[in-house]
């Protein structure tokens, strides 16, 4: 049984077959799931868009650009997968949304869930002896508060949960700290503008296989704009910069939105990084549909590297904001 011994131990150590090999490849730590996209509105900009305003899924963006809209809440659900090919393993299903009581209070929510392919385990001589399948959960809920009604800051806490499948699950809590500044142009009826700073995955170490792994800590900063030509024409455009800390690798993303006769939509970005294998240099597209206060977005992205297991990869979310 000395196989088997050898893969419990490597599984744990790895914190779940679906995300470890990437995580090894791009040096971001443990639990990569953490940061992969989901708003097909953000990755349809390349990830430029996670300050644009009205987003259900701002809990897991910049939570402090919820209050820089003007929707009062919005709720929604994403799917993406984290490999090119369409699989209901290896995808990241989740929802999120978020509430505005008053002008200066917001409550946000969310939860998140991977999980990898049934995997058949098997002693020394080849017989197979039982199977596994790894999965990866957070829960999420967050405060926001507007201040001088312009400045906004929020908090977000989050519960995550690595389970290898075939040994005890390993769980840990983790923090982000948000802010954002609330704009407008000389005409506030022409758009609106915004800037923030966000400090993700802020939490202990976790213990996987006896030892020791922080978490995949990430600092954002970014401005989007919105421009109101007519009622008809509305164009937004983002610029994002992050850093993941553990391995000190920049980003830097921009992207553009516009929206014609008040339902159709078509976007488009680029993201750049200084990941020594080029794996998180990509292109993205995406398109929507807006119907009263329902959206519907798809994005793709266009990988400039094959050995990223992102590229070529889809992005679906749906919600309604009010």
């Amino acid at each position: 049984m000395r196989y088997i011994r050898h893969t419990i131990g490597a599984l744990c150590m790895l914190a779940g077959t679906v995300t470890a090999a990437s995580a090894q490849q791009t040096d971001t730590g443990i639990l990569p799931f953490l940061n992969m996209p989901s708003d097909a509105r953000s990755a349809g900009m390349a990830d430029a868009g996670t300050l644009l305003p009205d987003n259900p899924a701002a809990i897991y963006e910049n939570a402090a650009a919820a209050l820089t809209g003007t929707a009062r809440g919005g709720i929604g659900i994403f799917a993406g997968p984290w490999r090119s090919g369409f699989s209901t393993d290896d995808v990241l299903f989740g929802a999120g949304g978020y509430y505005a009581p008053d002008s200066k209070n917001l409550v946000l929510a969310g939860f998140r869930r991977i999980s990898g392919p049934e995997t058949t385990m098997t002693d020394d001589l080849g017989f197979p002896v039982g199977s596994m399948r790894s999965q990866e959960w957070s829960a999420e809920a967050g405060y926001g508060r507007l201040f001088a009604g312009r400045w906004a800051v929020a908090v977000t806490a989050h519960y995550v949960r690595s389970d290898s499948g075939f040994d005890d699950a390993v769980g840990g809590v983790m923090f982000g700290l948000h802010g954002a500044y609330k704009g407008r142009f000389r005409n506030p009826d022409k758009g609106l503008w915004s800037a923030g700073l966000s400090l993700m995955n802020c939490g202990p170490s976790m213990r996987i296989g006896g030892k020791s792994y922080p978490l995949p800590l990430r600092l954002r900063a970014g401005a989007s704009a919105t421009r109101i030509f007519s009622r008809n024409h509305t164009l937004a455009g983002g610029l994002e910069i992050d850093c993941l800390m553990q391995s000190s690798i920049f980003n830097a993303s921009i992207g553009a939105e516009y929206t014609f006769l008040r339902h159709g939509v078509i976007r488009a970005g680029y993201r750049m990084s200084t990941a020594p294998d080029g794996s998180g240099s990509h292109a993205s597209a995406g398109c929507g549909f807006i119907a009263g206060p329902l959206r519907c977005d798809v994005a793709y992205r266009f990988g400039g590297d094959r050995s990223s297991p992102l590229d070529n990869s889809w992005q679906l979310s749906a919600g309604v904001v009010f």
